[in-house]
């Protein structure tokens, strides 16, 4: 993942990142500028996706799924099973 953003700032020519030794990186000012339009083309992206599923004729988007702890060992895996096998 890193270098790919560091491919991504030389592409842009700019930092997006502030690296420092052990410590994680924090968005540069530059970085904290971008990130609107960031998360615009990535939730922009994933409507094309949608719509491109949809004039293919498949369902397609985000399912979410809860269950209670003690559960999901157990009820996961058989409700995926048979959620793929209809929405292969």
């Amino acid at each position: 993942m890193s270098e790919s953003i560091a491919d991504l700032e030389r592409s842009l020519g700019i930092q997006l990142l502030v690296r420092a030794p052990r410590r994680r990186a924090v968005p540069s000012s530059a970085g904290r500028s971008l990130l609107p339009d960031a998360r615009a083309v990535i939730s922009a992206a994933g409507r094309v996706g949608q719509h491109s599923a949809e004039l293919r004729g498949t369902v397609a988007g985000e399912l979410p799924v809860g269950c209670l702890i003690t559960l999901a060992p157990v009820a996961i895996p058989r409700i995926f099973g048979a959620f793929e096998t209809s929405w292969p």
